[in-house]
């Protein structure tokens, strides 16, 4: 059994008394009947103080153990703080917890401490008891006495403590229980340590117990007072009990007979015992440490200095020279003779007090403890949430690290197999280009041999020639472009062989440390899953912890805090986490590497595969264009034939068409004369509407500028308006320089008309030398028909002349002779009679064009009349737009007025209410100070030590009381000016809606009749009434919006607010103040609970005076 155990503890002081029956040992060996039953009695008491005594120890002694427990997990917190996200959250949580543990483990020390001393009382208590009769001792009836041992005077009961164990199940026997000290210890342990047990429950029990043994003292001593024995010749009339003697009378007495006492008289026993009781007391004084003295309790304070003073000057040569024990006891004699004890006290008397006074010091602790160390533990297990979820996250990450690995290893093998097959790919494309560029060079050469042929016959095919020649070139660079292509592609396709063996390299090391991820993985998966299985009580929630929306962290008791702790701080990071994330960027390298290889490999390839079939399609092109050109060579010819027929055929026409023309004109000339009168006409007409409509347009559009620029405060639909206003001056405008262009048109077309004339002649004369010409042109063509197929052409003379002449077979040789014959044919010249005709057409053109020119511009004139109205209607409509634009503008700023004077309102308001609020809250600030100077005056009454800080707690309230009138005169000014601000504010708001209303009304030529409330609705009604009528009510409007007044009031109430809340805090200050100074008053009084009663009695009587 460790020294420091409760158990050892208890044993160890259970050493100081006996407290097992005790018929069985005696001062002989047949102990009298009246001694044996007044000992029967003495040990119904001593049962009772050694229950309470291994209670106090087994039960402080389990806290304490379990405290030293929490004590434990929160220092390995510190430990491990790095380990937390809120790491300076956790930490000041732990160190808290500690500070509150180290509480506990101080208050269970000096529990077990007080339950030590206990015990030693009443041994003294027993002692001192029978040293009072110790001259007399046939006088009285007592149980347990003194003797001497190893040259020691000690109490009987001492002897009965040797075997505790032993003692204290007899002791429980006697009631009928089945209890030893290692029952009792496994019960309070299991309770205590039993994470469902109630501990405010528990403390409840245990606290009734303790006070139902205390109940039990006064008949236990009763009983032990209350039994003389009065039988026999001698009479023990006097119970030891009652009698009525201090241990200072004893002390002095004993001092007396060791200074008078004889060696060798007949007293030289109870000289020898007097002389033993005093080194008694004096080893108590001496083993200060761990034994409490007797003097010293009750109060003999100069007697106790007397023999500390003689120990410490002599040593230990007191106990061993009797004449220096005297020399101490007559001074005592001489110094002392008048001395008293601050409290006299007979033992009984202790007795009783022990149990008062220790009984209630451990129930305070009790309940100190317990709740210092529920607070701890709830400290402790509180910052579980933290780690659970740092630790989860390292999980987490893991595993989000084991997944890229897999992820980046499966990529790597499926990018050296897709590499593989593009390469098998480019190789098959590469052999099919070298053949198809073979065949495209064969094919281009022999299609630039026919083009040069069909080149020579006629240069007609020349472009078919030079196509053919381009795509010769195109085979040619292509051949070149795809022997390059060809080689970059085996280049790159070496290249990425290369790249696949350092690729499966690196694969294999991430695969290795993949692996060695995977065990890493699962041993610290476990551990976090034995960390949730322990602090759930075993019990699995199959849940996954990485999906934060259904992870949810358990509640850890504290018994099980230290085992989960353990499983969590080994869920960390791997020793390779950065290399882990070298390698994989490495890997996700030399796969994008490769990839790029892969994708050179097919621009490569692709552009080789394309090169070599561009090549053959320009080949199959320029055959194509060699075989057009020789078709082409003899179409060519073919169509010259046709060509010059059509010629002839067109020239015939072309005569018959220009006399038909020519009578045209003449039919034109004489409409277009008529039509010029009528223009002229319209022309004055639309003048005159012009003016009407850019005068109307002008005055709207000065109304809606002004409007924009006085109500709504913009420009940005002035341009609009100005543009409208603009548009229709421009129309006018426009009407007057059409109209201008009118009248030009109509003088140029009086001075053109002789001119017509003249033309008129010169187009006849030209007619009958194109006729003559014509017929030459006829006669050379049908020369040609000896080189066709038929030996004819077709004849002039019939009526009808066919469309073409069809010529089905030509060979190269005639088509060549009848190319050179048509080139001898000139061309039919019809440019003199199309000169004329021109001549005449263009000055009959020049009048219809002036005709057309004046009709436009007429219409251009109508046009610009009908602009200029509607502009006008326009910015009349866009005029009242902007009217009520700005209407609408006016309400919303009226609407922003209302919510500014809305909102001044609801800041008054809120003031009004803090100012009432204040009012309540100073009266309740001074109705606490009033409750703490009442306590401090309390307190002076208790203890002198209270008067300072109770004068400091009486001139605090009288500041509160000052603070509180200046705080409540302020509040009602406060409370008093809002209202009157929301009166007028309400007043204001009311008349803003009326005139609105009013407005609204007027512009719209009361149509609208209804009331308008600014802030509920937009303006909806048109603006109907005059222009000028209407903008002057809306500019009216603007005087409503200024609440500068307002404004100006509640600035004065903020101050006058923030004036009562510096009083009120003022006045809470003041108060806390005098609470504090009545608690320091209170703290004051209750460090003097020591001093002696008729001092603090003394005290309250002063202070009452």
């Amino acid at each position: 059994m460790k020294k420091n155990s409760p158990r050892c503890i208890a044993l160890c002081l259970l050493i100081v008394l006996w407290l097992a029956a005790v018929c069985r040992v005696s001062f002989c060996q047949s102990e009298k009947p009246w001694k044996t039953e007044q000992k029967k009695r003495e040990n119904v008491f001593l049962c009772g103080a050694a229950d309470l005594f291994v209670e106090w120890n087994v039960t402080f002694g389990a806290l304490h153990k379990r405290a030293m427990k929490v004590n434990t997990t929160a220092t390995k917190i510190l430990q491990n703080k790095g380990l937390y996200k809120n790491s300076s959250g956790v930490e000041d949580l732990a160190n808290r917890a500690i500070q509150m543990v180290k509480g506990v483990i101080s208050n269970t020390t000096v529990a077990l401490v007080v339950s030590r001393g206990f015990m030693d009382g009443i041994e003294r208590d027993f002692f001192n008891a029978f040293e009072a009769i110790k001259d007399k001792p046939d006088d009285f009836t007592f149980g347990h006495s003194n003797w001497e041992r190893d040259g020691k005077r000690e109490s009987e009961i001492l002897e009965f403590f040797k075997n505790v164990t032993k003692l204290f199940v007899e002791c429980k026997n006697k009631t009928k229980e089945n209890v030893t000290i290692d029952l009792l210890e496994k019960k309070i342990m299991a309770e205590v340590d039993n994470e469902t047990t109630n501990l405010i429950s528990w403390e409840t029990k245990q606290r009734d117990k303790w006070n139902a043994t205390l109940t039990n003292v006064t008949t236990w001593l009763e009983q032990m007072q209350s039994y003389n024995h009065s039988t026999g010749t001698a009479k023990r009339t006097e119970n030891i009990w009652m009698h009525n003697v201090t241990v200072w009378d004893t002390i002095r007495n004993d001092c007396n007979r060791v200074v008078h006492g004889v060696d060798r008289s007949p007293n030289t026993h109870l000289v020898n015992s007097s002389r033993q009781n005093i080194l008694r007391h004096m080893s108590d004084i001496a083993n200060r440490s761990t034994v409490n003295n007797s003097l010293e309790e009750n109060g003999c304070v100069k007697a106790y200095e007397l023999f500390r003073d003689t120990l410490t000057s002599n040593s230990g040569e007191v106990e061993m020279n009797k004449t220096k024990l005297k020399e101490m006891c007559e001074k005592l004699n001489v110094t002392l003779q008048n001395h008293t004890c601050t409290t006299s006290r007979t033992s009984v008397e202790w007795l009783r007090h022990r149990f008062n006074i220790t009984v209630p010091e451990m129930i305070e602790r009790l309940k100190k403890s317990l709740t210092h160390l529920m607070e701890a533990e709830k400290l402790v297990v509180g910052t579980f949430e933290d780690l659970f979820d740092s630790r989860r996250e390292v999980l987490c990450n893991e595993t989000r690290v084991m997944g890229e690995m897999n992820t980046t290893f499966d990529m790597m093998e499926k990018s050296d197999a897709s590499c593989e097959a593009y390469i098998e790919s480019a190789n098959a494309s590469l052999a099919l280009a070298d053949h198809n560029i073979t065949e495209a060079r064969n094919k281009s050469h022999a299609a630039l041999e026919l083009a040069l042929k069909a080149q020579n016959i006629t240069k007609a095919v020349s472009k078919k020639f030079n196509e053919a020649k381009s795509t010769s070139d195109v085979v040619q660079s292509a051949e070149i472009a795809m022997t390059e292509s060809k080689m970059a592609a085996r280049r790159v396709v070496g290249e990425a062989e290369t790249s696949r063996v350092e690729l499966k390299k690196v694969r294999d090391e991430l695969d290795a440390e993949r692996n060695k991820k995977r065990k890493h993985l699962e041993a610290i998966s476990k551990n976090f899953s034995d960390a949730l299985e322990r602090a759930k009580d075993n019990i699995v929630h199959h849940v996954n912890v990485c999906d934060v929306s259904s992870f949810v962290t358990p509640n850890v008791s504290i018994y099980a805090a230290e085992d989960v702790f353990a499983q969590l701080v080994a869920v960390n990071i791997s020793e390779d986490s950065e290399n882990d994330y070298e390698l994989l960027g490495n890997c996700t390298q030399k796969v994008e590497t490769l990839k790029g290889l892969v994708e050179k490999i097919g621009v490569h390839s692709n552009a080789t595969r394309d090169n070599a079939s561009k090549a053959l399609r320009h080949a199959d092109a320029a055959m194509q264009s060699a075989k057009e050109a020789e078709k082409i060579a003899i179409e060519v010819v073919k169509g010259e034939i046709n060509k010059k027929w059509s010629e002839i055929c067109a020239a015939e026409g072309n005569m018959t068409a220009l006399s038909g023309k020519v009578a045209e004109l003449e039919k034109q000339r004489d409409h277009l004369y008529k039509n010029l009168s009528a223009v002229a006409e319209l022309s004055n007409k639309t003048m005159n509407k012009a003016l009407v409509a850019v005068r109307n347009c002008t005055a709207a559009a000065a109304i809606a500028i002004k409007a924009m620029t006085t109500v709504l405060k913009t420009t940005n639909e002035t341009d609009r308006v100005a543009n409208a206003n603009s548009s229709c001056a421009k129309a006018y405008a426009n009407v007057t320089n059409e109209d201008a262009a009118v009248q030009r048109v109509l003088s140029d077309t009086e001075t053109t008309k002789a001119r017509v004339d003249q033309m008129h002649g010169d187009v006849n004369t030209s007619l009958a030398a194109a006729k003559s010409q014509l017929d030459q042109m006829k006669g050379n063509f049908t020369a040609l028909s000896e080189f066709t197929n038929d030996g004819h052409f077709a004849s002039f003379d019939s009526a009808r002349f066919p469309a073409d002449i069809n010529v089905s077979k030509l060979s190269l040789e005639n088509a060549t002779k009848i190319y050179t014959k048509l080139r001898s044919i000139t061309a039919f010249n019809a440019s003199r009679i199309e000169a004329s005709l021109t001549s005449f057409r263009n000055v009959v053109s020049g009048i219809s064009s002036n005709l057309t020119i004046a009709v436009a511009h007429q219409k251009g004139a109508a046009d610009n009349v009908t602009l200029a109205e509607t502009k006008a209607k326009e910015v009349e409509e866009e005029t009242r737009a902007v009217l009520k634009k700005a209407l609408e503008k006016q309400r919303a700023r009226l609407y922003d007025t209302v919510k500014q004077l809305t909102e001044i309102n609801n800041k008054t308001t809120a003031l009004q209410k803090e100012g009432i609020a204040a009012r309540e809250s100073v009266a309740a600030q001074l109705k606490r100070a009033s409750a703490a100077n009442q306590r401090a005056e309390d307190a002076v009454s208790r203890a002198v030590a209270a008067e300072p800080h109770a004068a400091e707690a009486t001139a605090q309230y009288q500041l509160t009381g000052e603070a509180f009138r200046n705080a409540r005169i302020d509040a009602k000014h406060l409370v008093k000016n809002a209202a009157a601000l929301l009166r007028a504010n309400e007043e204001h708001i009311k008349k803003i809606n009326a005139n609105f209303t009013y407005a609204v009304k007027a512009v719209s030529s009361h149509h609208c009749e209804t009331e308008i409330n600014v802030y509920k609705s937009a303006v909806t009604c048109n603006v109907t009434s005059g222009l000028e009528e209407s903008l002057r009510e809306i500019q009216s409007l603007t005087a409503l919006m200024n609440i500068t007044v307002e404004e100006e009031a509640l600035t004065r109430l903020s101050l006058s607010d923030k004036s009562v809340k510096e009083l009120m805090q003022e006045t809470s200050r003041r108060a806390s103040a005098t609470e504090a100074a009545a608690a320091a008053a209170l703290k004051a009084a209750e460090g003097s609970k020591c001093t002696p009663l008729y001092l603090q009695l003394l005290r309250a009587v002063d202070n009452r005076s």
